[in-house]
């Protein structure tokens, strides 16, 4: 949809907001080498269209690991009772990013047009190195939610990331 849409809407920005899907899948059939990757290549051909579409710039997501939403409903109970939140929020991924995101940063860095997005310094903990989708200190406020969006709270943290993009641009 948005292939088609994109070209005929000709904007000055966009912004590519991606879900996990299979974008953090490892290589398949033997595949060693990104631009041998199926994902890859689809991933290409379809930001090659967006960029083409794009007069100025494309912010492009880069992937945070994909969280087990039923953790999510466990956070309180953990910060509550003193739990070890290490191992809490190493219970929280899913699905590590480091595929999707070695996927979309050869897409940016080809890209003259594109720049990143990235919510690292929200929600990676680098005392603890693990990822950190709640508010210890406020009682386990979630910053996502079961259906892995974020939450209103989890908006608002990265409110000001968005708020200086769109003061430069």
């Amino acid at each position: 949809m948005f292939k088609q849409i994109m070209p005929k809407e000709n904007p000055d920005y966009a912004f590519l907001m991606s879900r996990f899907l299979d974008t953090g899948n490892p290589f398949q059939n033997g595949v060693t080498r990104l631009e041998d990757d199926l994902i890859y290549r689809g991933m290409k051909t379809v930001i090659d269209i967006f960029v083409k579409s794009v007069k100025k710039k494309l912010f492009v997501f880069v992937q945070t690991p994909e969280i087990l939403p039923s953790n999510i409903e466990k956070i309180v109970e953990n910060v509550k009772n003193g739990n070890d939140l290490v191992e809490f929020d190493k219970s929280f991924v899913l699905l590590n990013h480091t595929m999707a995101r070695m996927r979309y940063e050869r897409l940016i860095s080809e890209c003259d047009k594109c720049e990143s997005i990235i919510y690292d310094s929200l929600f990676w903990n680098t005392t603890t190195k693990t990822w950190r989708f709640y508010d210890e200190k406020n009682s386990g406020l979630s910053y996502v939610t079961t259906a892995k969006h974020l939450s209103f709270h989890g908006l608002e943290l990265v409110r000001p990331i968005f708020r200086d993009i769109c003061n430069k641009v």
